[in-house]
């Protein structure tokens, strides 16, 4: 009986440090898996900031690119004002024709007449009336009806 004690008693050791050992391997294996899988966060969060680094530099160069299309417009523009102000003319056409948000416009006897921007005569401002002034008029004389020298220098106002 004793030896049987015995040997239940060393196969319970045997088993028992088994059990260790397997639980220690297992304990190794998760340890493992948690590092891989911190490292496999990091390089995934290193990508993603990379990815937006670049994707952050991919913007700057379009609005670097826009920027400078803009200056070149700029310098253009610019040229075309000086080659003409050297022909005797004091602003481009393409200056003369635009209209600001607030401008209208209507076509009468073959005449275009334009509201502008803080430009309204005596009569439509006691009239709470839209202002209308002929658009390029110069040089082609007074309209059927006319109108006074002042108002030929001026402009004139439609209203």
């Amino acid at each position: 009986m004793e030896k049987e004690e015995e040997a239940e008693r060393l196969e319970e050791e045997h088993l028992q440090r088994e059990f260790e050992r397997m639980k220690a391997e297992e304990e190794q294996k998760e340890q493992e898996a948690e590092e891989t899988w911190k490292c496999m966060e990091l390089e995934e969060a290193e990508r993603k900031w990379e990815e937006a680094e670049e994707a952050r530099k991919h913007e700057e160069a379009k609005e670097a690119k826009r920027q400078e299309e803009a200056e070149a417009r700029r310098r253009e523009k610019g040229k075309s004002v000086e080659s003409e102000v050297g022909t005797g003319k004091k602003r481009s056409r393409e200056e003369s024709e635009e209209m600001g948000p607030a401008d209208s416009s209507m076509y009468d006897k073959g005449v275009v007449w334009r509201t502008r921007e803080g430009k309204i005569c005596d009569e439509c401002t006691k009239g709470a009336r839209k202002c209308f002034w002929p658009e390029g008029m110069r040089g082609r004389g007074l309209p059927l009806g006319g109108w006074s020298r002042e108002e030929e220098e001026g402009g004139g106002c439609e209203g």
